[in-house]
Formats: structure tokens, C-alpha cells, sequence
């Protein structure tokens, strides 16, 4: 009982590495919580266990250059003048 009460604090640690190391490289990064069951990218993940679960995730790139045209013409349609949420 003791590992799994330290499991999502390790994972925590661990992904916040992860993050300032990327941002550190130049890289966006955001972290995604909640719980990911196997779906089209955990199949990719090669996931052992088909009820395994990612309680976060985090993708790891370069950040858009220009709003894509499906964020614009919702920001259009629901009166949003902010691109983003920061």
C-alpha cells in the first residue's frame, strides 16, 4: 500500500523533470491529467496491460507558430479574443 501511496508523487517528480529539462531545451510542454485508459495513443505507447492507466501525460514540442484554422473559427464562434488559455 505504502508504493502506491508514493507512486503518483514519484510520477510527479518525475514528469516535472521532464518538463523543465524540455523547457529548458527550448521545448513547449503541458502537463495533461486525468485518467487515460488505452485508446488509439496508448495502443501506440505498447501498453502491456489493457487496463493500465496514464494518470498524466505530457507532449513535448515545438509551439505553433499561427493559430490552426479550427482554433480560429471556434474562437470566431464563441466571441474568444484571447489564442490561448495563458
Amino acid at each position: 500500500m505504502k508504493d502506491q501511496e508514493t507512486a503518483l508523487i514519484d510520477l510527479g517528480f518525475c514528469m516535472e523533470s521532464i518538463i523543465l529539462k524540455a523547457t529548458k531545451l527550448g521545448l513547449e510542454t503541458c502537463w495533461l491529467g486525468g485518467t487515460f485508459k488505452r485508446a488509439a495513443f496508448a495502443s501506440k505507447m505498447d501498453l502491456a496491460d489493457e487496463e493500465e492507466i496514464l494518470p498524466a501525460i505530457t507532449p513535448v514540442g515545438y509551439a505553433a507558430t499561427e493559430t490552426p484554422l479550427e482554433q480560429r473559427l471556434a474562437q470566431f464562434k464563441s466571441g474568444s479574443k484571447k489564442d490561448s488559455p495563458g
